[in-house]
């Protein structure tokens, strides 16, 4: 099976592998539409599991890329990447607290997604990385559904309603 992937993926400098035995498989979880492992050269773990495609869809893909892109020319790989949750940070008059999706990196900053759910439609922005902190999948949804029961209870109080 993990050849007929790779041929179909048209892979030409990766190598894609499959774990044939339970007692070698990963601790840290079930793989594949769930992440991707990723390895150096010398096949260290770079990168125990990327983002989600069942979670984020296509974005994973550019997480896999912007990792590998960085590993090929010999770069760091990104603290933040395409397809991770963050928690955005801004202070100032108001103190500006959100869980949003990264979409892309660019000389312009971090676009991300804000907003409910983070599905298609959301509102992007960009912000400055160092407003941004990784956080977990499991976080953020828990961060989304606090500000979802926050802005329902918001707004029965302001329309009145019990």
């Amino acid at each position: 099976m993990a050849l007929a992937m790779g041929q179909e993926s048209k892979f030409n400098f990766v190598t894609n592998g499959v774990i044939t035995r339970q007692e070698d498989m990963p601790k840290w979880g079930q793989l594949g539409c769930n992440g991707l492992i990723i390895l150096d050269e010398d096949h260290k773990v770079v990168l125990p599991k990327s983002s989600a495609f069942l979670q984020v869809n296509h974005i994973a893909f550019r997480h896999v890329e912007v990792i590998l892109n960085a590993m090929l020319k010999g770069k760091d790989i990104p603290k933040i990447c395409p397809g991770e949750y963050v928690r955005i940070e801004l202070k100032g008059d108001k103190n500006y607290l959100k869980t949003g999706l990264v979409h892309e990196l660019s000389d312009q900053g971090v676009l991300v997604q804000i907003g409910k759910g983070l599905g298609p439609g959301g509102k992007q922005f960009h912000f400055p990385a160092e407003h941004l902190t990784v956080i977990s999948s499991e976080q953020a949804a828990r961060e989304l559904a606090a500000s979802s029961t926050e802005e329902k209870t918001a707004s029965s109080c302001s329309s009145g309603s019990s």
